[in-house]
C-alpha cells in the first residue's frame, strides 16, 4: 500500500498479508521514521510525525518474484483534526514544514552517529593491530590515536556524554540533544514550533554543517590514507580494509 498527498508526494508504504481472507492494513496518519537501522527495528517504532489534515490517496501493489504490479486499486482518505485546538499556534501545514526539516537533518545526524560508530571500531582494531605490527618507530600509532581522540570529539560534539549525563552534569549542549528538545515538543503535538524549538533546529542545523566537513574529511581522506600506510607497512589486516596489493 502506498500512501500520497496532494502533490503526489509517496507520504508512507505499507505491506500487508499476500494470502486468503479478508485482511485489514492501518495507517495511523503519520510519516515513517527516519531513525537509522538497528537490530531493533520493528512495526511499533516505524512511525514518525502526523501528517497534516487533507487529501491523500491510497494504491494498492502485489509483489511477487521480485515484480511489482500495480492492480489498480486506489481509494482517496480525508485526514482532519478531530477537535477545534485551544491554542491558535502555527497552521498545520507550518508544523509539518518544520518536522519535515528536522527529520531530514536527524536523518543525516543518524548517519553520523553510524559512521563514527563503526569508525571507532576500526581504529580500535587497528590500535591492537600495530601492537603486533614489526616497526621501528611509533608514527602510525600515532596517527591512528589522533585519529581515534578526533572520532571521540566528534561523537561529543553530537550525541553528548552518557556518563556525565548520569552524574547530573550534562556539559555542552549537544548536536542530538537540541534536536531532542524541538522534537519531542512538536511529535505528540499539533501546537506547532515555538520559537524555543526553532532556535534549538537552528543551532543544530549550523552545528551539526560544521561537524559534517570534519567528519567528511576524516573519512574520505584522513581514515583512508593511514589505512594505505597500514597495507604499505604490513600490518596486519584489520576490518574496513581491502586485500592489501603485492
Amino acid at each position: 500500500m502506498t500512501v500520497k498527498n496532494d502533490a503526489g508526494e509517496v507520504v508512507r508504504r505499507l505491506t500487508g498479508p499476500a494470502k486468503a481472507g479478508m485482511h485489514r492494513v492501518a495507517w495511523d496518519l503519520r510519516y515513517p521514521s527516519s531513525s537509522g537501522w538497528s537490530e531493533n527495528w520493528s512495526d511499533d517504532n516505524a512511525s514518525g510525525f502526523l501528517v497534516a489534515p487533507g487529501t491523500y490517496t491510497v494504491t494498492m501493489a502485489k509483489r511477487a518474484g521480485g515484480v511489482t504490479t500495480d492492480l489498480g486499486k486506489s481509494q482517496t482518505v480525508e485526514v482532519a483534526p478531530l477537535a477545534e485546538r485551544g491554542y491558535k499556534g502555527a497552521s498545520p501545514e507550518v508544523a509539518v514544514a518544520f518536522l519535515r526539516e528536522l527529520d531530514a537533518l536527524n536523518l543525516r545526524a543518524e548517519a553520523a552517529e553510524n559512521a563514527l560508530e563503526e569508525t571507532e571500531d576500526r581504529l580500535d582494531a587497528i590500535k591492537k593491530a600495530l601492537l603486533r605490527a614489526k616497526l621501528g618507530d611509533t608514527a602510525l600509532d600515532d596517527r591512528a590515536r589522533a585519529l581515534w581522540r578526533e572520532v571521540k570529539d566528534l561523537q561529543l560534539r553530537l550525541s553528548g556524554d552518557e556518563k556525565r549525563d548520569d552524574a547530573g552534569d550534562p556539559g555542552p549542549v549537544s548536536i542530538e540533544r537540541r534536536m531532542g528538545v524541538a522534537f519531542m515538543g512538536n511529535m505528540r503535538s499539533t501546537y506547532g514550533p515555538t520559537p524555543t524549538h526553532k532556535r534549538q533546529f537552528e543551532i543544530a542545523k549550523e552545528e551539526f554543517a560544521e561537524l559534517a566537513v570534519e567528519l567528511t574529511r576524516l573519512l574520505d581522506s584522513d581514515l583512508p590514507a593511514l589505512e594505505a600506510d597500514l597495507d604499505a607497512a604490513g600490518v596486519p589486516w584489520t576490518p574496513g580494509r581491502g586485500v592489501p596489493g603485492e
